[in-house]
């Protein structure tokens, strides 16, 4: 039982954040500071991230789609799948 409260704790904390952000990022907005803060801050680190990681993620998005274009053809043909 107390894992499902802790759970529960994480998920509305996280979702909290996520409305934070977004409010953020709508007073950027309104006060016409959403793009400069976004190259100043975002870009930059953004593009050291893809630099630094980029053979990763293109590897780890590959094995995904390939794992979902897969099982999606094979999930069909048999009779037991658990989507619709």
């Amino acid at each position: 039982m107390s894992d499902n409260v802790f759970f529960r704790i994480v998920r509305l904390s996280l979702i909290i954040l996520i409305i934070l952000v977004i409010v953020y990022g709508y007073y950027l907005h309104t006060k016409g500071a959403l793009l400069p803060f976004m190259m100043k801050t975002v870009l930059p680190n953004l593009l050291k991230i893809i630099k630094d990681y980029g053979i990763v993620i293109i590897i780890v998005i590959s094995i995904f789609s390939f794992g979902f274009y897969c099982g999606k053809r094979h999930g069909s043909k048999s009779g037991n799948s658990r989507t619709r």
